[in-house]
């Protein structure tokens, strides 16, 4: 999973490195930067969203991990289904501006938080499964099979 937040209508990928100083105790930090891979931006337009419609400060999540595992399966099936079970929404609800800090999450004895800072090595760290995503990369990858 790839988090990225806009800023002043431009894409950016965050990353996490370790504080130079530690004298707030707290180890990791945030910095916002140029995406790592063009794909973020593909993503994003086979999607159709425009990141200009939306606040700055907006953050959310990509997983390109998901399409890849896609293309996977579709490139082994030769006949059947893919059926998708998950915790996840459809484009207009995952990448409502509303929902503008995103979905991931952090589950730690069974209580649920937001902080993936904290607990090091004792968390579960997730985000949800963006359906429409998973919906349009099959077609696709249907279509270049039919082609």
């Amino acid at each position: 999973m790839h988090q990225f937040i806009l800023e002043n209508g431009e894409l950016r990928e965050i990353y996490v490195t370790i504080k130079a100083e530690q004298e707030t105790g707290e180890l990791f930090t945030e910095i916002a930067d140029k995406p790592s891979t063009p794909e973020l931006i593909n993503y994003l337009k086979l999607l159709e969203i425009d990141i200009n419609k939306y606040p700055s400060g907006y953050r959310s999540e990509i997983n390109l991990a998901a399409l890849q595992w896609l293309g996977v399966i579709a490139n082994r099936l030769q006949r059947g289904y893919v059926l998708t079970i998950d915790y996840g929404y459809t484009q207009n609800r995952y990448y409502n501006p509303r929902r503008d800090k995103g979905t991931l999450q952090c589950y730690t004895r069974h209580h649920r938080h937001n902080d993936p800072y904290i607990n090091i090595g004792k968390q579960d760290i997730t985000a949800h499964v963006d359906f429409t995503a998973l919906e349009k990369m099959a077609i696709a990858l249907i279509y270049k099979k039919l082609v």
